[in-house]
């Protein structure tokens, strides 16, 4: 999708060893809560479940404009699986202390005999919520 595209981010990881990720459960359920946002055209609901840093550099406006365009592509239902948390880090930046996870994705076209693909997506945990920060392409969880 292309607001996917829009926000793909660099990785970039502490050096801190890995930790399990606080509050799956809610990771679990903001992750399908964005990908319905999404595929539904919500753009309120979508930038909202982004990163302040996100929030911070693109307007509102904008994701309602590339939510209509993509709407003149029609595609198939999709449903977004989180298949694995591939591992989280402690990150300490300009934008604060957070947390951050990289997640194995899937995405299925909802019919039967959908394609399916993987991805991987990067969600930060910042005041006790978490928010999508990017995604992309990739097979596998990264070995660093």
């Amino acid at each position: 999708m292309m607001l996917i595209s829009i926000i793909i981010i660099p990785i970039l990881l502490s050096c801190a060893s890995a930790q399990q990720a606080p509050d799956e459960t809610r990771l679990r359920l903001r992750f399908q809560d964005f990908h319905t946002a999404m595929w539904s055209g919500d753009a309120k609901a979508f930038f909202e479940m982004t990163t302040p840093r996100f929030r911070s550099e693109k307007r509102l406006e904008d994701i309602k404009k590339d939510m209509e365009e993509d709407k003149k592509s029609p595609r198939p239902a999709r449903r977004a699986g989180l298949e694995k948390i591939c591992h989280c880090r402690f990150v300490s930046d300009k934008m604060g202390k957070f947390f951050r996870c990289v997640l194995l994705v899937s995405i299925t076209e909802d019919k039967p005999g959908g394609i399916q693909v993987q991805g991987l997506e990067i969600w930060e945990y910042i005041d006790r919520e978490w928010y999508f920060m990017g995604g992309g392409e990739g097979e596998g969880c990264p070995q660093y």
